[in-house]
């Protein structure tokens, strides 16, 4: 029982992306009365009361002494009272966690019972826990440093979890990696309601560009890492549960306000000056609950306002922007500007950047009524409005005007219903009913009814570039999402048995308005042929009708979950978890069949998930050894099962909105441009290709196998966690997953002869064609050296096209161990953790577009092979820790000192091999040869190295240790950047109130972000791997002829030998950052 109080005195701490209602809201009481011979003890009473509300479960025991009180309503503090005609007992102050079964023992006729006090963050310690799992109380996460107010920063300080930056630009682009997976296989819940981003077009993980949920609202929060519950689902990665507060029979409540501006962060990294620019970030909100009718009827508000203000990044040399774009003066960019406004009065933008804005609006309202004693009803309603402007970006050589800027809209409404029934002593039901709209909008800035223009300074596409409005994938983009879910669970207390069983029904609607180029993308090698209208490049598509609304794709998944499950005590010290969860799903529709598809490739396009269905049996258990030797009361947890879900929407609906039918190619001859203003696309729209026209190919499909699995992983799990004496607590874990079934994408077009794409190059005197010529050194099959071929390689791309199939693979495996450890003394406390990570996968499946994951995973000689490498999420080696000191300097308001700290190893990355001038080498597009696809090959003699590049090559060769992999391949994200090190401190300090209420008090709070660059500006720098990626060199075919060849490697265009380590600065997270925080309580 001494376990129990394990204290960390933090004094505060489906192929879907199915939103899980199944994640549990309450927790739950499992006791036993035992006489003081230890005998049980039938038919006493017992009553759970929680003192805020005075809300009391009244229960029975059985005949084996148990009683089990369910839905209760987690924190605390609860009482529980035993009466019986051997004796009573009592017991005070017992807090509960989110999702957790607590047992207790009582022995009747004792005097005093041991308290059940929980202060702070505990391991994995008590009631029924099979997985590795934690939960935060509002108080702990209130002390955890959070300039952007994200639960992500206190999420990140447990075991198995990463955050990390998929951009360098904001806070909004950060993601939670579970267990070292994907941030799409991870769920994320408020209330039961799942809140995860269901379509997958967000990296940051949540449905908009912010948490939709306020940390005021929170009253507890739990990450699962695996949970052998089979009421667990939606996720194969992990979960993150959140619970709100509710009201209790005191009214209080809080007003708060937290302000950032430029003037609180840092400008210098190491020897680097960082200009910021002026910005400001003010939060404000309020809280307020209390009883509508004691003891009955409760409410609780919350709301919260978040206005950003910064300027762009990007601008013309001479501009005064925070960075220039050295290939285009303020003057050029102003010629262009003049044009569009002379030639196609059209109105381009600024070349000195614009301001971005974001407003975030978040509202949630709670009511808790006790129906009776035996019935309790929640209801949650929330909503989350975003309005973010955006700024299109920019790089060295690229200038884009901001009229390329858009604004991004998300709007979410949710509402949700929980009744909790307890009809006897031992059957009690839950029935779970919620429903959840996202409205996703964007819109350029200069609006979006013009052509995106690309105009080249005289250098070609490598070289500077001025580009002006809509970004080709925000010509038509809309998207809504509508999930309604219901459930049904029952639970049975039979003897030492408590068998549930339960329904689970998710439907989601979706309509997705996608169609890119269809204001089609012109592309002008210089100024004047931008003013005369003579681009040498045209790209439109549309729908055949020549409106993008027919392109777009809606259909509704269903599906329908059956489980049960036996939780038993098999002895005062074993308890059993066997259980089975069944999910079946079904649609309403299908993709339109493509007959030219399956003339091609032999497959059907018109495959859905309907029909499908998984079984996931599962088994937990957890042992209360006792002592150990040196270690005090172990416990021994652990289970296997299988898990899936996590995977989103988006990479199924390609199949619904890239079906080869609905979105068409345009062979628009180039002398069409003469006709076009710049807005009006009908001159282009007679060349769209029709489906059954002569000479018809179907454009760019996504396509299910036919025989696709649902993808399914087992997870087993081991886990102990024990006492040292002196209130040293410690927990360890080893989590091992096995993939049965995962996604891989396939290039079906890929030396495919029904799509040859043949195209003339006479600068080679051959023609360009999508079948392979020979075979290189490396093992790649070549196609042709087409780098000289200039533009006429931009009609191949066209002509060959893709289609990718989404398909399984059984390969992938992770092994992860995790240590734990606690301390409290009177003033400090301490918590700290180690991770270690092996995650193999196939692909990284980082993007929203099933096209992408192919380009952006890299491969060896087969591009549409599944090989097993190293996760980009992976990190190998992840030290945590939080420590708090508390000292009182003003009566009894604590003066809190709070420091988060960090170790985490690089991010992995790979070595590539480019194609030279973005040639189609190996019959990929230039994307993909460019950056991402082809593993370096390592040459031992046998590639051509001219001599002005030898030394250089050499050097790199060395420096980066790829030496040792001549004559072969360089691993697939087989390196690493170097470590990431950081601190973040918060203090928190209270002062007295006005003296309205008892309670009432200001809190003032100071949050800093990368103390360390604070203190030394040079310390603090965080880095990441560029794209993940790192292009060596780039190939040129060189044939020894009979269809064999060889390279010549000539120097890759970002190739330095300052970055032989790909790693790119985080700027946002380099720069120490400092909020000041005001909340008034009462």
């Amino acid at each position: 029982m001494v376990f129990r109080n394990l204290f960390l005195g933090l004094s505060a701490f489906v192929f879907l992306a199915i939103p899980a209602f199944a994640q549990e809201t309450t927790s739950a009481i499992r006791g036993t009365v035992l006489s003081s011979t230890g005998n049980a003890i039938s038919g006493a009473s017992v009553s759970v009361i929680h003192e805020p509300s005075g809300s009391a479960s009244s229960q029975v025991t059985n005949s084996e002494g148990i009683f089990l009180a369910r839905n209760l309503r987690v924190g605390g503090p609860y009482t529980v009272i035993v009466t019986s005609t051997g004796g009573n007992a009592t017991r005070d102050n017992v807090f509960l966690e989110l999702g957790e079964t607590d047992k207790i023992r009582f022995i009747v006729g004792r005097t005093v019972e041991e308290e059940v006090v929980v202060t702070a963050q505990r391991l994995n310690t008590s009631g029924l826990i099979t997985g590795p799992k934690s939960t935060l109380t509002s108080d702990q996460i209130g002390r955890i440093a959070s300039v952007k107010r994200d639960l992500k920063d206190a999420v990140a300080t447990q075991p198995f979890v990463n955050v990390y930056s998929i951009s360098f630009n904001g806070d909004d682009t950060e993601s939670i990696s579970i267990a070292g997976a994907n941030a799409r296989y991870s769920s994320f819940s408020v209330d039961g309601i799942g809140q995860s981003d269901d379509f997958g077009l967000e990296y940051g993980g949540y449905p908009g560009v912010r948490s939709p949920i306020s940390l005021d609202s929170v009253e507890q929060v739990n990450v699962s890492v695996v949970d052998f519950d089979v009421r667990d689902s939606g996720s194969t990665a992990g979960n993150v549960n959140v619970v709100t507060k509710s009201g209790t029979n005191e009214f209080a409540g809080s007003v708060y306000g937290f302000q950032m501006g430029d003037s609180w962060v840092g400008d210098q990294i190491e020897d680097q000056s960082i200009t910021i620019g002026e910005f400001e970030e003010e939060t404000v909100g309020y809280t307020f609950g209390g009883p509508v009718i004691a003891d009955k009827l409760f409410f609780f508000i919350n709301y919260d306002k978040f206005e950003k203000m910064e300027p762009g990044v990007w601008g013309a040399a001479g501009s005064g922007a925070l960075r220039e774009v050295d290939g285009v003066s303020l003057a050029q960019a102003n010629e262009i500007i003049n044009l569009a406004q002379s030639v196609y009065n059209y109105d381009a933008g600024s070349a000195s950047g614009m301001n971005n804005e974001l407003l975030d609006e978040d509202l949630l309202i709670k009511l808790d009524w006790n129906m009776n004693d035996s019935q309790r009803l929640t209801y949650t309603h929330q909503t989350s409005d975003n309005n973010d402007v955006r700024e299109y970006g920019g790089s060295e050589n690229v200038l884009a005007l901001t009229s390329g800027n858009y604004t991004k809209t998300t709007e979410l409404q949710s509402d949700s219903f929980q009744i909790f029934s307890d009809w006897t002593d031992s059957f009690s039901t839950t029935m779970r009913y919620g429903m959840r709209t996202v409205d996703t909008a964007q819109a350029s800035v200069g609006g979006d009814d013009f052509m995106r223009a690309v105009v080249e300074l005289g250098e070609g596409d490598r070289g500077p570039q001025v580009i002006m409005g809509p970004d080709v994938y925000r010509h038509y983009n809309s998207l809504q999402t509508d999930t309604s879910e219901f459930e049904f669970e029952m639970s049975y207390l039979l003897g030492s048995h408590e068998l549930v069983a339960g329904i689970h029904k998710n439907a989601v609607d979706v309509a997705n308005g996608f169609v890119a180029y269809s204001d089609a993308e012109l592309l002008f090698a210089s100024a004047s042929d931008f003013e005369n209208k003579t681009p040498y490049s045209i790209d439109y598509r549309n729908s055949p009708s020549g409106n993008p609304a027919d392109g777009s794709a809606a259909f509704e998944i269903e599906t329908t979950s059956y489980y049960i499950q036996d939780t038993w005590d098999y002895s005062d010290r074993l308890t059993l978890q066997f259980g089975v969860r069944m999910e079946e799903y079904s649609m309403d529709q299908a993709p339109k069949y493509n007959e030219a598809l399956f003339a091609a490739h032999g497959i059907r396009n018109d495959t859905s998930l309907d029909g499908k269905d998984i079984v996931l049996p599962r088994f937990g258990f957890t042992y209360d050894q006792g002592d150990m030797g040196m270690m005090k009361d172990v416990t021994i947890r652990g289970g296997m099962g299988y898990f899936t879900g996590g995977r989103p929407n988006v990479w199924m609906g390609g199949t619904f909105s890239n079906d080869g039918i609905g979105i068409q190619n345009a062979n628009v001859p180039l002398s069409a441009a003469a006709n076009f203003n710049g807005f009006d696309t009908t001159p282009f729209d007679s060349y769209i290709y029709q489906p059954g026209q002569p000479g018809f190919r179907p454009a760019y499909a996504d396509i299910m196998d036919p025989d696709f699995e649902l993808p399914k992983d087992m997870k087993m799990s081991i886990g102990m966690d024990w006492e040292l004496g002196d209130g040293w607590y410690f927990s360890a874990d080893y989590l091992k997953t096995e993939t049965d079934k995962d996604l891989h994408f396939k290039q079906l077009r890929l030396g495919n002869p029904a799509f040859a794409g043949a195209v003339d190059c006479p600068e080679i005197g051959n023609t360009v064609s999508n079948m392979p010529i020979g075979t290189a050194v490396d093992g790649r099959q070549i196609y042709a050296d087409y780098s000289y071929c200039g533009k006429v390689m931009e009609k191949f791309y066209d002509s060959r096209g893709y289609d990718m199939l989404l398909t399984n693979t059984d390969k992938g495996h992770s092994d992860l161990v995790s240590l734990s450890m606690a301390k409290a003394w009177d003033s400090w406390d301490i918590y700290a953790s180690y991770t270690w990570q092996d995650v193999q996968t196939v692909g990284n499946l980082s993007s929203s577009r099933n096209i992408s994951n192919f380009k952006y995973t890299t491969k060896y000689a087969d591009f549409n092979e599944d090989v097993l490498h190293r996760s980009i999420y992976s990190r190998e080696h992840t030290f945590n820790f939080v420590a708090n000191y508390t000292k009182y300097f003003f009566d009894n308001h604590p003066t809190i000192f709070t420091f988060v700290g960090a170790a985490v190893s690089g991010e992995p990355f790979s070595y590539t091999l480019g194609n030279y001038k973005d040639g189609a080498l190996w019959g990929l597009d230039k994307e993909s040869t460019r950056d991402a696809t082809a593993a370096f090959y390592v040459p031992n003699g046998d590639v051509d190295i001219p001599s002005y590049f030898q030394s250089d090559f050499d050097s790199y060769i060395a420096a980066a240790g790829l030496d040792q992999y001549a004559g072969g391949f360089a691993p697939i994200n087989g390196f690493e950047t170097d470590w990431n090190y950081r601190l973040d401190f918060k203090l928190t300090q209270e002062f007295p109130g006005l003296g309205l209420t008892d309670k009432d008090k200001f809190v003032l709070t100071l949050d800093v972000e990368n103390l360390l660059n604070l203190i030394d500006s040079e310390y603090g720098r965080q880095t990441k791997a560029s794209n993940s990626d790192r292009s060596i060199a780039e190939a040129v075919p060189v044939s020894l002829g009979d269809g064999n060849f060889t390279y010549q490697y000539k120097p890759a265009y970002r190739m330095s030998l300052d970055k032989i380590h790909n790693e790119s600065t985080n700027y946002y997270r380099s720069l120490y950052r400092i909020q000041l925080g005001f909340k008034y309580q009462f």
